[in-house]
């Protein structure tokens, strides 16, 4: 500061600056003006929006509003196996158990070799087959079916084998483990006693763990099938019963305690009987439930063009699905329609609106424009 007050106490303080300083200043300024002036009006450009952009975007796009059909299927059998199975898990596990994986999948992992030699064994096999048909069940009874209705492949067509995919992989697993146990023994020079019960008892060992996997897996595949078929029965059992309410049916109930649990049952809430008094003992939507009896549904949807998805219903067969997307699809064009009838009339009167008043629009696009400038 002391030295600020020194200069202008001093005779320079006084004197003027060159005129070549000067010039040399004032191009300095000239050229920083003349950027920012550039820099402002580019700025003005891209701030000014298209007034027209969202009509001219509007007539070069014809967007499509119609509906896309969906159908996925819900495999009712598969989702009772897995909760059957669950139960059966957690009950095994609770005893200290285990209880064997039974999934039904198949999985294409075995090739027969269909050449000369084989095909006439092939041949009787397929025969032998025919005569066991009647008496096979289940996923056996399909697969033969299927397999008699595609016919006897020709000699050097190999034949493709299906098997349940937890049996592959309990075997690949098995295998791998006799491999693991064979290769420790060499690195690790095992007796030659571990060695010849390799040799000699090994192939029985392997034989006798599958025979134990496969009883193990379709024990508990039989297991769970039945249950699964119990439930559907039990579902299909229920017969309508005019004129009797829940409260019948549960007095019914009521009789076979004594005989269940030996013991007295207590008397029935006069309350709680007169609630049920109100309803039917056999509501006609709840005869024959397909959710309770079927084994595969089929779920309907429609997508609108912004990817939201609408749950049109559950039904049992593809057809019916389809009918429901058909029914509410006609709805929704018919709303469209109708809807840009109404557009395009309220268009017609803006757009009259506008042309009528075109003093009005050149007037305010050119206050716009010199407003840019």
């Amino acid at each position: 500061m002391s030295s600020t007050k020194k200069f202008r106490k001093s005779e320079e303080f006084g004197k003027d600056l060159p005129q070549e300083k000067m010039d040399s200043f004032a191009k300095v300024l000239q050229k920083f003006f003349e950027s920012e002036a550039e820099d402002a009006k580019k700025d003005a450009d891209t701030r000014t929006p298209d007034y027209t952009a969202l009509t001219d975007k509007a007539n070069r796009v014809d967007f499509d509003f119609s509906l896309k059909f969906s159908i996925s299927a819900i495999d009712r059998d598969a989702m009772r196996r897995y909760h059957y199975a669950q139960l059966k898990g957690m009950e095994a596990e609770e005893k200290g158990m285990w209880y064997p994986a039974n999934s039904p999948t198949l999985e294409k992992v075995w090739i027969i070799n269909n050449d000369t030699a084989s095909h006439e064994f092939i041949a009787s096999a397929f025969e032998q087959m025919k005569k066991d048909l009647p008496n096979l069940k289940g996923w056996q009874k399909e697969n033969a079916e299927k397999m008699l209705k595609e016919g006897l492949p020709p000699i050097g067509q190999n034949i493709p084998v299906m098997v349940p995919q937890v049996l592959h992989e309990h075997f690949a697993y098995l295998w791998q483990s006799f491999k693991a146990y064979e290769k420790h023994l060499e690195a690790t020079k095992g007796t030659d006693a571990l060695l010849k019960w390799l040799q000699e008892d090994g192939p029985n060992e392997w034989s006798d763990s599958v025979e134990k996997i496969i009883n193990q897996y379709f024990a508990a595949r039989h297991e769970i099938e039945s249950y699964v078929e119990t439930e559907k029965a039990w579902f299909r059992s229920r017969r309508d019963m005019p004129g009797k309410t829940k409260a019948d049916i549960v007095k019914e109930m009521w009789k076979y305690i004594p005989e269940a649990t030996g013991k007295k049952a207590p008397p029935l809430d006069p309350e709680f009987l007169a609630m049920l008094s109100k309803f039917p003992a056999s509501p006609p939507h709840e005869m024959n439930h397909p959710w309770g009896t079927a084994s595969k549904l089929y779920k309907a949807e429609a997508i609108d063009p912004f990817g939201d998805t609408y749950l049109l219903g559950i039904y049992e067969t593809k057809e019916e699905a389809r009918q429901a997307f058909d029914k509410w699809n006609a709805e929704y064009e018919k709303a469209g329609k109708d809807m840009r009838v109404e557009m395009d009339q309220w268009a017609k009167q803006e757009q009259a609106k506008m042309d009528s008043d075109a003093t009005g629009q050149s007037v305010l696009l050119k206050a716009l424009e010199e407003a840019r400038r």
